[in-house]
């Protein structure tokens, strides 16, 4: 199994260990690559199931192990997303503010549009589609910054700075 994993691209066994083997940890830290490297390993699955899935007589069952490979994801992401934050010096309740931010600008955007759409103005449909439109890209940036910024030098009330280990002795196995 070693020689297998050793054949891998480096950031395929980055992933293997921040994001599988690491699935539910929140404690310590994720540098940037370790975060990017996953990110990119599960949207290169998630294009590959969207591809296989357009195929007649086996698409639905892509389609499937892509519905269930996206509610797998969501626990490691958001566990890899605390590490990250922790590593800039941010608390993992950034991403419950985040969240709650995200809320809050669709409620208001839909009330604006919903207000417009029964009173027949025109205008507040805009002001709520510009709330929307607006209100996601700003998250975005903000959530890029966070997620691009570099790595808190030495050790930080999360502990000490995440390494990208040599994965020679990696297996898949619990610990």
């Amino acid at each position: 199994m070693d020689n297998f994993l050793q054949k891998l691209p480096s950031f395929v066994r980055i992933w293997l260990f921040e994001y599988i083997k690491k699935f539910a940890t929140i404690q310590g830290r994720a540098t940037r690559a370790q975060y990017w490297y996953s990110y990119l390993c599960v949207v290169i699955v998630n294009i590959i199931l969207s591809i296989l899935g357009i195929i007649p007589g086996i698409g639905v069952l892509f389609g499937i192990i892509s519905y269930v490979f996206g509610l797998a994801c969501i626990i490691p992401g958001i566990t890899i997303t605390a590490r990250r934050l922790h590593d800039i010096g941010l608390s993992a309740l950034w991403i419950v503010w985040y969240i709650l931010a995200l809320v809050v600008i669709t409620v208001l955007g839909l009330i604006f549009t919903g207000i417009a759409a029964g009173a027949g103005l025109p205008g507040f449909a805009y002001l709520g589609i510009g709330i929307l439109v607006i209100g996601y890209i700003a998250s975005l940036v903000v959530w890029l910054v966070f997620m691009v910024k570099p790595s808190n030098e030495g050790a930080n009330k999360f502990g000490e700075p995440a390494e990208i280990k040599e994965l020679s002795s990696f297996s898949i196995k619990a610990e």
